[in-house]
C-alpha cells in the first residue's frame, strides 16, 4: 500500500498529460493493490485539453486513492493564470470537462487538488463531475458556459455519496446563450441526499441573462441531505439573472449542520449567517479579468468563521479521503497549525507584516 508518485508536464516529465498518466491507472509494472496513485502536474505549460477528462481508472489493479493535483511551487496563489492550468479548448457543447470518480464498482476515493479549471468560455453541462467517495479542492473554476443542448451548466456538480467541496474559489458561470426556458446556471450543486461536506468555499457571478431564455441562478444550490450534510463557511455573491430566478443559496437541508453562511443577498442558511452583505467590501477585486476572491482587510467575514478543522461535528463524519484537510485554505494556510479563527470563504485573511508593523508602532521619547 504505497504512494507512488509521477509527474506529468512538458520538460521531461513521467506523462505529457493527464490523460496519459490516467491511462496507466491499471498498470500493474506500476501500482500495486491498495496504492496510492498521485498525478503531480507541474507548470510547464498550459494543460489544453479537448473533450471530457474521466479519472475512473485503477479498478483492474485496486487501487486505494486517485490524486490529481499540483506539484508543491507549481500551485495557484488563489488567482488565475498562477500556477497549473487545465484549458477547455472543447469546441462542441454538452460535455463534463473533468471527472473523477470510483474505478468501475470499486469504493476508490479520488481528489482533485490545486489546479485552476479554466473553461475557456466554452459551453459545457459541468466544468467538473465528482462522483461518490471523492472530492475537490483548493482550485480555481471558472469560465463555464450555457450549453443550449442540456438543463444546466455547473462549476461543481456532485453525485452519490461520501463527498467533498472545500476550499474552492468558483467565478463567472454564465448562461449567456442559447434558448431553453426552465433552466440555469450553478456555482455548486450538491444534488445528493446524502453524506457531503462542503466548506469554505467562495463562489462568486453566476448568471444568466434574457437572451438565453433561461429561468434561474444558483450560486449553491443543496439538496434536502438532513443530518447527513454539513455545510459551513461558504461565501456566494453577485448571482443575477435578469429572467428568472437568482438566489445565492438554495437549501433544503437541515439547519443542524449548516451555519456560518455568507450572501450578499437574504438567502445564507444557518443559525449563524452574514446577509445582505457587500461583495465590493468584501473581495480584494471583483472586476472582470482581474478578480481576486481573496478577503479585503475589514470584510465582515474575517474572524466570524465555524472551526470545521477541530469539530466533531464535521470531522467525526466517517469519510476515507481525504484525512481531514479541508482546514488548508486557498493559499495553503493551514488554519488549525497556525491556531487562527477561521474566516468565511476559501481564503484565511492575513494582514501584512508591513500592516502589523504600522498599527503597533509607538515612538517614546524623553
Amino acid at each position: 500500500m504505497a504512494t507512488v508518485t509521477k509527474s506529468i508536464g512538458t520538460s521531461s516529465r513521467d506523462y505529457s498529460t493527464i490523460a496519459l498518466w490516467e491511462a496507466d491507472l491499471d498498470e500493474s509494472s506500476i501500482y500495486s493493490s491498495g496504492d496510492t496513485a498521485v498525478g503531480e502536474c507541474y507548470n510547464d505549460t498550459t494543460f489544453s485539453i479537448s473533450g471530457s477528462t474521466d479519472i475512473d481508472g485503477g479498478s483492474t489493479i485496486g487501487l486505494d486513492n486517485r490524486i490529481l493535483t499540483a506539484a508543491a511551487g507549481e500551485r495557484h496563489d488563489g488567482t488565475a493564470n498562477s500556477g497549473v492550468r487545465l484549458l477547455c479548448t472543447n469546441t462542441s457543447s454538452d460535455i463534463e470537462f473533468l471527472l473523477i470518480r470510483g474505478p468501475g464498482s470499486t469504493s476508490a476515493g479520488g481528489q482533485i487538488e490545486w489546479l485552476e479549471i479554466d473553461c475557456n468560455e466554452k459551453k459545457m453541462r459541468a466544468a467538473v463531475r465528482i462522483y461518490g467517495s471523492q472530492g475537490i479542492q483548493n482550485c480555481l473554476v471558472h469560465g463555464a458556459r450555457w450549453t443550449g443542448s442540456y438543463n444546466e451548466t455547473v462549476a461543481i456538480k456532485t453525485t452519490a455519496t461520501g463527498i467533498w467541496v472545500c476550499n474552492n474559489i468558483i467565478y463567472d458561470i454564465n448562461g449567456n446563450n442559447g434558448s431553453s426556458s426552465g433552466n440555469g446556471t450553478r456555482g455548486i450543486y450538491l444534488g445528493v441526499n446524502d453524506w457531503v461536506v462542503c466548506v469554505n468555499n467562495t463562489v462568486y457571478g453566476v448568471i444568466t441573462n434574457s437572451s438565453a431564455g433561461l429561468t434561474f441562478a444558483y450560486g449553491i444550490q443543496i439538496n434536502n441531505g438532513d443530518n447527513y450534510q454539513r455545510i459551513y463557511n461558504n461565501i456566494a455573491m453577485g448571482t443575477a439573472s435578469d429572467n428568472g430566478t437568482a438566489t445565492d443559496f438554495v437549501t433544503q437541508t437541515s439547519t443542524s449542520y449548516t451555519d456560518a453562511n455568507y450572501s450578499s443577498d437574504t438567502s445564507a442558511p444557518g443559525n449563524t449567517n452574514y446577509r445582505s452583505e457587500s461583495a465590493a467590501d468584501t473581495f480584494v477585486s471583483i472586476d472582470t479579468d482581474s478578480e481576486d476572491f481573496h478577503l479585503k482587510a475589514g470584510a465582515n467575514a474575517i474572524g466570524d468563521g465555524f472551526d470545521a478543522g477541530t469539530s466533531e461535528i464535521v470531522k467525526g463524519r466517517t469519510m476515507p479521503y481525504p484525512p481531514n484537510t479541508w482546514n488548508v485554505d486557498i493559499d495553503g494556510r493551514d488554519r488549525d497549525a497556525e491556531g487562527d479563527t477561521w474566516d468565511i470563504g476559501a481564503d484565511q485573511f492575513v494582514a501584512s507584516a508591513a500592516a502589523q508593523t504600522g498599527k503597533s508602532f509607538l515612538l517614546f521619547m524623553d
